[in-house]
């Protein structure tokens, strides 16, 4: 399996971190996951494979001052959630159509984290999907194959979910 590089300087300062392990957990998990690179959902987006995430790393680099990194300004514990965020940061675009089915699922066994539920005004994930739904009903083919690409099985079995 192929995982992430990490830029110079992020593997510099994790290599001998407390946090090195976790981050090498992160890496191994989400290398799995976009190895893989299936995105059923928005096929047209540009690549968010492993080279996506190491160009993102690499442009992060970039973007930190040279006096940030002269002056040991950024600790090992700021890069280790900096680059683990950037793991994760398009994980969701490789969502499967089933992984997404039993998220909306009202008897499945995903429910949103209580607090959500308790402090937040959202409709639920199956009322926002079912009024997508009655929208998408006016969609295009073309419009459609945006979205879940030309693989016919998938906008069958998303289109037709009984909501």
């Amino acid at each position: 399996m192929v995982l992430i590089k990490l830029p110079g300087y992020y593997s510099e300062l994790i290599k001998t971190s407390e946090y090195f392990w976790q981050v090498q957990q992160l890496n191994e998990y989400v290398s799995n996951i976009l190895n893989d690179n299936k995105m059923p959902f928005f096929p047209g987006y540009t690549d968010h494979g492993i080279s996506h995430v190491e160009d993102v790393l690499e442009t992060e680099v970039k973007l930190i001052s040279r006096k940030v990194i002269k002056y040991k300004i950024i600790t090992d514990s700021d890069i280790a959630i900096i680059v683990c965020a950037t793991f994760l940061h398009d994980i969701a675009m490789h969502l499967s159509a089933d992984g997404f089915l039993n998220l909306i699922d009202v008897s499945g066994k995903y429910r949103p984290i209580q607090w959500f539920e308790n402090n937040c005004q959202e409709t639920s994930w199956n009322i926002e999907w079912e009024n997508f739904l009655k929208e998408a009903k006016r969609f295009s083919d073309r419009e459609l194959c945006m979205l879940f690409g030309p693989n016919e099985l998938y906008k069958d079995k998303l289109l037709n979910f009984p909501g």
